[in-house]
């Protein structure tokens, strides 16, 4: 599992939803924006999720599933 796009492309896009974010889990706005360009999987710290369902979102809308490989 991934975050979202739709997570990504706000923390980018929106100025105060990434700063919010940044003094939720207490770094640097850079920092934030940094690891949503990168996908990177610390946006799924429980602190991340929680602060995403905080602003309204789901957890359908918070993870994004990849395909997986089927298990043997």
């Amino acid at each position: 599992m991934t975050i979202s796009q739709k997570i990504i492309k706000r923390i980018i896009s929106d100025n105060d939803f990434s700063l919010r974010m940044a003094i939720h889990l207490k770094v640097t706005q850079v920092a934030v924006i940094l690891k949503a360009r990168r996908k990177s999987n610390s946006l799924l710290l429980p602190n991340c999720i929680e602060f995403y369902k905080q602003n309204g979102y789901s957890d359908d809308e918070i993870l994004e599933k990849q395909p997986g490989r089927k298990s043997s």
